[in-house]
Order: C-alpha cells, then structure tokens, then sequence
C-alpha cells in the first residue's frame, strides 16, 4: 500500500461519491448531487487518500467563523473565507478495507497542516459516542453535545491549533 494525500481534484467526484454512499448509506447519485458543489465551493480543504490512483479516503470542511458545526454548513456551500478562524471537518471517511492502517489519522494531519497554514484558530467538527475516544488521542477536546443537527446524539470535538 502507498497512500499518497493530496487535494482533490473535479475528476475525484465518482469515486468520492461511491465512497460517500456506502459510508452514509445512500445512493451515489444522491452523494454526488451533494458532494460537487463542495468540491467547487471549498477544494483547498477537501483532501483525498489515494492508492494506485483510487481514492480510499477523504475528509472536507470549510472555514467557518462558528465554532461548533451548524446544520447549514452541510448544504450551504461557501468558499473559505480567509479570515475565518475555525476549520471544521463536515466528514472524514475511509474505505473499509483500508481502515486500521493510519489514515485516518494522516488525513485529520494534512487538514491541519492546511489550517495551519490558513492561520485558523482550531478544527471543529462533530462526532458520536463511538468516535470520541479516536478523536480525543488525536488531540480534539469533547466541549459537550451537538445542539440543532439531526440524526442520533452527537458531541462537539475541538483541537486548537499552536
């Protein structure tokens, strides 16, 4: 396995969707329709794991100058505002025959290795029970439940940035 990070590029969006479909369950029609226009809106700070040219994971968020995820961001598409403190993560997936093997944990160090350099205060995002445990040894911090985004009970996981 080599597994190279990169930022991703227009022509990625079939194989993202696929994955994005199977993650979330949903058709990969559905994921495309929802995964182009955050390609267009934000690519700087959507980054893929690729192997051998195949896209294996992902993770993508735009800045945002809110510190916990609002339901918004995930439909409202914006480009990064330059001056936004805070670099969320809206999804972080890996396929799962890749899973286990760090990258994960690369992609969550090359989205601050990008926020970093974008001068932002922090990464915010959001996660279930389950995951808080990953997200706390790679240096996010639980700052209480998620308030107005649906689906099952979700925390708010902040790492601030040096």
């Amino acid at each position: 396995m080599s597994v190279t990070y990169r930022q991703v590029f227009k022509t990625d969006l079939p194989q993202i969707a696929k994955l994005e479909a199977a993650a979330f369950g949903m058709k990969e029609e559905q994921a495309e329709q929802e995964m182009k226009p955050r390609l267009a809106a934000y690519p700087e700070t959507f980054i893929v794991a690729e192997d051998h040219e195949r896209i294996v994971g992902y993770i993508f968020g735009p800045a945002t100058n809110t510190r916990y995820l609002e339901d918004k961001l995930y439909y409202d598409n914006k480009p990064n505002s330059a001056d936004a403190a805070y670099q969320t993560v809206l999804s972080l997936v890996v396929a799962p025959q890749f899973q286990h093997n760090g990258i994960a944990t690369n992609l969550l160090q090359a989205m601050s290795v990008r926020a970093h350099h974008d001068h932002r205060q922090a990464i915010t995002l959001t996660c279930t029970a389950e995951l808080m445990e990953f997200y706390q040894e790679r240096g996010f911090r639980n700052e209480g439940k998620a308030q107005n985004l649906p689906g099952e009970t979700k925390y708010n996981m902040v790492h601030e940035l040096n």
